[in-house]
């Protein structure tokens, strides 16, 4: 009869085919934010990746140490509350 009353799980359309121990696996996409995160992240890693190593526009940590050293006075060293004050740095 086309007057039945059907009910409609919104759930059936996302269920998946497999069925283990009665248990029905639901296939949800992800939320919106965490895959704009997700391809933010992916964005970034790229423009990383490409400033620091596929370029060499960017110092590793060592050069720019090696650099920071080359400003200070022969034999000089600076102690940690030296390096605080000229930095700005709050401990």
């Amino acid at each position: 009869m086309a007057t039945e009353n059907t009910k409609h799980d919104p759930h059936e359309e996302h269920v998946m085919d497999h069925n283990y121990d009665g248990i029905q696996e639901l296939d949800n996409p992800p939320p919106r934010w965490i895959m704009a995160l997700f391809y933010i992240t992916i964005a970034f890693s790229i423009i990383y990746g490409a400033y620091y190593f596929w370029l060499k526009q960017g110092d590793h940590q060592d050069a720019e140490y090696a650099r920071k050293l080359e400003k200070l006075p022969d034999g000089k060293t600076m102690s940690l509350d030296e390096v605080v004050k000229e930095y700005g740095l709050t401990i």
